[in-house]
């Protein structure tokens, strides 16, 4: 049985990727997931970066007592996290990275920028723009600034991960923009695949191609999917 452990985004909630989850559950995925220090149903308390990255390697270790390989997915911060955990750990048979926050979206750097734009009530990024209005408008700078910090350390962290990765990004992505992926997946040395999500914003698994983005992402972890260096693909 594959081992899998989860690993969230900055300020995510646990319904966000539940999909993903108990579809792994189904399939008889051994899956482990966790919150991230400073996260409540209320948002984020006031932290630090390296709590997150504990609290993230404390979790990888205790799995590491009960099986010899280990396979991480990561959304959004959570993609950073894991990139750092598997380039520290030669147990880390795959890594699936998943709108991986390389970048901290334009959306949070420039938010002054669009307040107008807010205030008038347009939503030019379409329906499904309010949750990410909420983030916008209610996570300090400061907090940003920890989650930049995490994803300095990820590209750092990308030249020493072995493992084969799987990277999948939306092409209307809102928070993290697509291009940081196209950036890092040029980066990577070893086997790697990307996969663009067409039509599919940061919240990859609230989409309605969740389900055959969660089939995928499952073949990949069993195998199913024949690996290739330097395959594209689209779905």
């Amino acid at each position: 049985m594959k081992t899998v452990l989860f690993i969230h985004g900055f300020s995510a909630k646990k319904e966000d990727n539940a999909y993903l989850l108990d579809y792994l559950k189904r399939k008889n995925i051994h899956i482990k997931t966790f919150t991230l220090p400073g996260h409540t149903e209320h948002g984020v308390e006031k932290i630090t970066y390296d709590k997150w990255l504990e609290k993230a390697e404390e979790e990888l270790l205790e799995i590491l007592k009960q099986t010899k390989r280990i396979i991480l997915i990561g959304h959004s911060m959570g993609g950073a996290i894991a990139t750092i955990l598997a380039s520290r750990y030669r147990e880390v048979e795959k890594l699936v990275l998943i709108a991986p926050a390389f970048t901290v979206g334009s959306l949070i750097q420039n938010r002054e920028d669009i307040k107008d734009v807010v205030l008038r009530k347009k939503h030019p990024f379409g329906t499904g723009f309010e949750g990410v209005l909420h983030k916008l408008f209610t996570v300090p700078i400061k907090d940003v600034k920890e989650v930049k910090k995490v994803a300095y350390l990820a590209h750092i962290a990308l030249e020493k991960v072995e493992c084969p990765i799987l990277l999948l990004h939306g092409t209307i992505d809102q928070v993290v923009p697509i291009s940081s992926s196209i950036e890092v997946y040029a980066k990577i040395r070893g086997e790697k695949q990307f996969t663009i999500l067409t039509d599919v914003r940061h919240q990859v698994f609230k989409s309605d191609k969740k389900e055959a983005i969660s089939k995928y992402i499952y073949s990949y972890i069993v195998g199913g999917i024949h690996f290739k260096l330097h395959r594209k693909e689209h779905i």
